[in-house]
């Protein structure tokens, strides 16, 4: 669009009239120097908009030192890379998102475990442990120091959300991140992460580690004799007593209805919605009781009765309990035929349950046929029987993953201690150690993937991710964390 040529000359009158004195002389009083001012012009060319060039990739963080044996852990997606070492005082956190590193004080809690998946028993090279972190999945994770127990969010470079003061025997985190518990020889202790509150449980566990059971509502825990159940809102406890020797509690996803299995007897417990503490609604002998469960909602509690006879057979029974219409069902399991492998529960959900009775005893040279029976929780109807035979034994499949990966190693001229396998859906690559550096090869093609600035890697230092997008680990002394997808260093 032009602008036209008298439009122009009235802006200029307008422009050079103001700031006049009524006499029509400048007013310049206060005024150091007047605004120059300026005209232009739009033109069909210059009013368009550039094309915007594709955002650079994120940037390289600088690589921080880590010591020997340091184990790596992945959270929130793989946002966060965390490389520790139990006995060192902070770990390192690598943030993909802002291409950062930075500092926690503390050690976190989890479990560290081997990566696995069906090439471990070939011969391949073991990688570095990973920690199993105790943390949401979004990004807040518990950190043990010498004071106690933290919640720590990743996310605000790892600000202090709240605390717990003592000497832990376990902890866990909510899945949502907004409380946590931790529990002592005597006590199980539930941290509110909103304010801070603290509600302490009287319990006697020992040295045993004791578990904490995650639901919307309510967080519970089970002793040897009683099930503690606690509104995670309120930190208000419910307790429910067994009554008789060799307890068994199972429970729904909230603990809003509880059975208690002990003493030749089943006990169900249902809270309603005028009264919070759940209250006994049916009580039966149950004789030769050997699992209990409870189905996630709440609607259905089911047992499996069994005896082994003195022809080996199972001779199992499923009694199920309609919690709402307070009505009991007892009968008869297709069973399996042999005492050493009887039919077993697999599963209560949606009102159906899932049993196994294939009576496959674990040999892995015999290919064993696995069947599965589905009945109807409320009436036991048989609403499913199916079978398959499997086409290879495992030690007919792990000879055959052995052939293939040692074929692979002949063929790029590597041993099978130089190499590692990718958990991946699609099947994976290795990730073989050469001279030059690390590279993912995929097994059939041989096509690979260098790793930049691998070459003095070696593969008992790293690990994958466990979708095996990433590969982090230690070289050289510095943490690092490369994209499997295209081999680009993020960390280096």
């Amino acid at each position: 669009m032009r602008i036209g040529s008298s439009v122009f000359v009235a802006f200029l009158v307008v422009m050079t009239s103001c700031g006049t004195s009524p006499e029509g002389q400048p007013d310049t009083e206060g005024v150091a120097e007047r605004t120059p001012t300026f005209s232009f012009e739009t033109t069909e060319e210059s009013s368009k908009i550039p094309d915007i060039a594709p955002l650079p990739p994120p940037p390289v963080a600088p690589s921080p030192a880590i010591s020997e044996g340091t184990r790596v852990g992945f959270t929130a997606g793989n946002r966060f890379v965390v490389f520790a070492r139990e006995e060192e005082p902070s770990f390192v956190v690598f943030d993909r998102d802002r291409g950062e590193t930075f500092r926690v004080l503390g050690a976190p809690l989890g479990d560290a475990h081997p990566t696995y998946d069906r090439y471990a028993d070939v011969g391949l090279a073991p990688g570095a442990l990973q920690w199993s972190l105790e943390g949401d999945g979004h990004g807040r994770i518990l950190v043990r120091s010498t004071g106690g127990v933290q919640l720590v969010d990743l996310a605000d470079h790892g600000r202090m959300i709240a605390a717990w003061r003592g000497t832990p025997i376990a902890a866990s985190v909510a899945p949502d991140g907004a409380a946590f518990a931790v529990s002592t020889r005597d006590a199980m202790h539930i941290v509110r992460a909103s304010d801070g509150a603290i509600g302490s449980f009287p319990a006697s566990f020992g040295d045993s580690s004791a578990s904490a059971h995650w639901g919307t509502k309510n967080v519970y825990f089970v002793t040897k004799e009683e099930l503690t159940r606690v509104d995670r809102e309120t930190l208000k406890p419910a307790k429910v007593k067994a009554h008789g020797d060799d307890a068994r509690f199972a429970m729904s996803a909230d603990a809003e209805v509880i059975a208690v299995a002990a003493g030749g007897t089943v006990v169900v417990y249902a809270s309603s919605e005028s009264e919070s503490a759940p209250k006994p609604v049916m009580r039966l002998p149950a004789p030769d009781l050997v699992d209990i469960r409870v189905q996630a909602d709440g609607a259905n509690v089911v047992w499996v009765e069994q005896r082994i006879d003195e022809t080996n057979s199972d001779n199992g029974h499923l009694h199920t309990i309609d919690v709402a219409a307070r009505t009991h069902v007892r009968f008869a399991m297709v069973n399996s035929g042999c005492g050493n492998a009887p039919e077993y529960l697999q599963e209560v959900a949606d009102g159906k349950i899932k049993t196994d009775p294939s009576c496959a005893i674990g040999c892995p040279s015999v290919r064993w046929t696995r069947r599965t029976v589905v009945y109807d929780a409320k009436t036991g109807a048989k609403l499913e029987d199916e079978s398959y035979t499997e086409e290879k034994s495992w030690n007919e499949q792990q000879g055959e993953l052995r052939d293939e990966v040692e074929s692979l190693a002949n063929k790029l001229h590597v041993k099978l201690e130089e190499m590692t396998h990718q958990p991946a859906k699609d099947g994976g690559r290795f990730l073989l150690a050469k001279e030059k550096g690390l590279e993912l090869v995929a097994p059939k093609t041989s096509d690979g993937i260098p790793l930049e600035a691998s070459k003095d890697a070696y593969l008992a230092g790293l690990t994958f991710s466990n979708d095996g997008a990433l590969v982090a680990g230690m070289v050289d002394g510095r943490a690092r964390v490369w994209e499997a997808a295209t081999g680009r260093a993020i960390l280096r």
